[in-house]
């Protein structure tokens, strides 16, 4: 747990927002429920969705989005959903998360490819810290790029 919290702290100080579809609970609680912000529910098929939607979520985590295609996959779903906010989990990198906000996804999760357990076992938190960094500023980027893309309507 102690790690746990290590890593939520180092996406808080990027200014990244943690999300988690469960619960922290043990001696740790009030910490991680600081850090970590809600909970989506999960969901991987338009039925799955659906469902989700029908119990009043608007903000759904995707998973494993990069086993079903990735981008082009949240880019399927945004065209019979585009009032629902996806999160893609699984499978999001630094190399992809331009294409997942340029494809419609709402925020992105990242947990295996960004947290490198052998820089952690190293004791090395700044690995942790620039590649949530760099993260970090790519959505911010990508999110730029495609409002100046958007077309104004007048």
């Amino acid at each position: 747990m102690r790690k746990t919290l290590a890593i939520l702290a180092t996406v808080a100080a990027v200014g990244a927002t943690a999300k988690s579809g469960t619960r922290a609970t043990g001696p740790a609680c009030p910490t991680a429920q600081e850090l970590v912000h809600g909970g989506q529910p999960g969901a991987l098929t338009p039925s799955e969705i659906m469902a989700a939607m029908r119990e009043g979520a608007r903000a759904i985590k995707i998973f494993p989005c990069g086993n079903m295609g990735g981008p082009k996959y949240i880019k399927a779903l945004k065209a019979p959903f585009p009032q629902a906010d996806l999160i893609p989990t699984g499978g999001v990198n630094l190399q992809n998360a331009a294409e997942y906000i340029a494809a419609g996804a709402y925020a992105l999760g990242a947990g295996a490819d960004l947290v490198d357990l052998k820089a952690l076992r190293e004791g090395r938190q700044n690995h942790v810290r620039e590649t949530a960094q760099k993260l970090v500023q790519a959505v911010h980027a990508a999110r730029q790029e495609k409002s100046s893309a958007s077309p104004v309507l007048t």
